[in-house]
């Protein structure tokens, strides 16, 4: 007999990603208990449906929850029973908020700690600056070059306002570049190129 293997459809719809289901022993959150009544009222003690309905708990989770909350409504009543466990829920989760605080509070605090001990003992835990006398070149562009040499025909040697009119240059690096470009005519035994900087960039 000849066996015939059952090849997948080709435009079958890929499948929808799992929902992380939460621990049986967490507690609920309000909105987990929103969509518990939601799905009680929907689909009554059918509680694989309403595990689907709250989408982040298993079906025994569920159960669990929902026969409790049921058995509560039968005493007490609907709006009574739901206003108390969304009341301990939400003060669940207010303490636990409150305890994450406390916890990175003391974590900043360790580590305030321990840090004033690091710089007690001589430990530099700053960054380390670069020396005040180097400082971080970057190469003129053709463009600020003819802004600086328009500049200077105007005002040869006032490196303010050639500084102002190149743009992208404070008046260190302008009068840095200044100097050497100087040196570099006098090396080369020419004049300041006049024509070239006749018209503004």
């Amino acid at each position: 007999m000849v066996q015939r293997r059952v090849q997948p459809a080709r435009n079958a719809a890929p499948a929808a990603p799992e929902v992380e289901k939460r621990n049986y022993m967490t507690s609920w959150t309000p909105e987990e208990l929103e969509r518990l009544f939601t799905g009680i009222i929907r689909y009554g003690p059918s509680w694989p449906k309403v595990a689907k309905e709250v989408g982040t708990r298993s079906e025994d989770a569920t159960a669990g929850q929902g026969r409790t909350f049921v058995k509560k409504v039968k005493t007490d009543g609907w709006e009574v029973a739901a206003a108390e466990l969304l009341s301990k829920s939400k003060a669940t989760a207010k303490e636990k908020k409150k305890k994450r605080r406390l916890a990175q509070q003391k974590l900043q605090l360790k580590k305030t700690k321990t840090t004033r001990k690091l710089r007690a003992t001589g430990i530099n835990l700053e960054a380390p600056k670069e020396p005040a006398g180097k400082r971080t070149r970057r190469p003129w562009t053709k463009k600020e070059h003819a802004r600086f040499l328009f500049a200077f025909n105007l005002w040869p040697r006032q490196w303010v306002p050639i500084a102002k009119h190149v743009g992208t240059r404070n008046r260190n690096q302008t009068q840095d570049h200044g100097y050497a470009y100087l040196e570099k005519l006098k090396r080369e035994g020419k004049a300041i190129p006049a024509a070239a900087v006749s018209d503004q960039p």
